[in-house]
């Protein structure tokens, strides 16, 4: 074959993996009884050698139904480093299906777990976040789950 052929092929079958995955559904779990969170509780990383994400502060502690897996939540959030450094102000919420891989795998745990109304500021380790940045300090309410 040619390489043009060759590239032709690979290409095909890179599109059909990225679609493939992209579009595969996550399973809706639903999440685990409501928690009274409070300070200097922790939620397992579940990676060797990362850890756990920490509890800083309750601000709020919700009434709607916790959200599990593979359902839509949306957040207010504001992420700042451990300097006090704001890394990134959260002016609009952010929506994402968790457990999907569409934001950082500290979020997947945490929001997972979370109630409608739940306003936390959590401690993320720099494993389930973004490399590079090192731990960071995440405010963040869960507004809404669908």
């Amino acid at each position: 074959p040619s390489l043009r052929a060759m590239l032709r092929t690979l290409a095909a079958v890179s599109l059909a993996a990225v679609l493939t995955c992209c579009s595969a559904e996550v399973p809706v779990v639903p999440g685990p009884a409501p928690v009274e969170w409070v300070a200097g509780d922790t939620v397992p990383s579940g990676r060797q050698g990362v850890p756990d994400v920490e509890v800083l502060e309750v601000r709020a502690v919700g009434s709607g139904e916790t959200c599990g897996t593979g359902r839509r939540a949306t957040l207010a959030y504001r992420a700042v480093r451990v300097s006090g450094e704001v890394l990134d102000p959260g002016e609009r919420p952010f929506s994402f299906r968790v457990g999907s891989g569409r934001a950082i795998p500290g979020w997947d745990l945490m929001v997972s777990r979370m109630c409608v109304g739940d306003s936390l500021v959590v401690r993320i380790p720099e494993g389930l976040a973004y490399p590079g940045e090192g731990d960071l300090r995440f405010e963040m309410e869960l507004l809404e789950v669908r």
